[in-house]
């Protein structure tokens, strides 16, 4: 499910089970893009700053790459993007 058009890539971390991607789509949303060895599934929020509580409650995202999307996300808040 694509649900628009990616209007900024914000970040990829990549791991051996697949990994995560972070996009601004069109229309401003924000897509979490989990890629596991089952597949690929998309999910939706408003804004970057909702992204840690979407991603607490998704049981695909293990605790090392949850830490690295916690980590990027910090990244994003010290540099005032």
């Amino acid at each position: 499910m694509d649900r628009g058009e990616i209007r900024r890539a914000v970040f990829n971390i990549p791991s051996p089970e697949g990994g995560v991607r972070v996009d601004i789509v069109e229309g401003g949303r924000v897509r979490l893009r989990l890629m596991t060895r089952d597949g690929v599934r998309d999910l939706f929020c408003d804004t970057l700053a909702e992204l840690p509580l979407l991603a607490l409650v998704e049981p695909a995202l293990t605790g090392e790459l949850y830490g690295q999307l916690m980590w990027e996300l910090d990244l994003l808040g010290l540099r005032g993007e």
